[in-house]
């Protein structure tokens, strides 16, 4: 009877494992979509080269490219 349940447990415990694995994958991607969307809205905004950035709050600031004028501090 305990070699049942050390297997019972070593297969759930590998369930867990594959389950787990599996879902970094697809959080994986989902941030990678997300940081390419937050690319090209930035592109859109400040066009490209322009920086997506991430607050604290996770709202996205878009930083316009640094070859820019606002990016050298000139006025325009």
């Amino acid at each position: 009877m305990l070699l049942g349940q050390i297997l019972d447990n070593e297969h759930q415990a590998s369930t867990l494992l594959a389950s787990a694995e599996r879902q970094a994958v697809l959080q994986a991607q989902i941030d990678a979509r997300i940081d390419r969307a937050a690319a090209a809205v930035c592109a859109d905004l400040h066009g490209p080269g322009s920086l997506p950035r991430w607050t604290p709050a996770n709202e996205l600031v878009c930083l316009p490219p640094l070859s820019s004028p606002i990016a050298q501090g000139d006025q325009l």
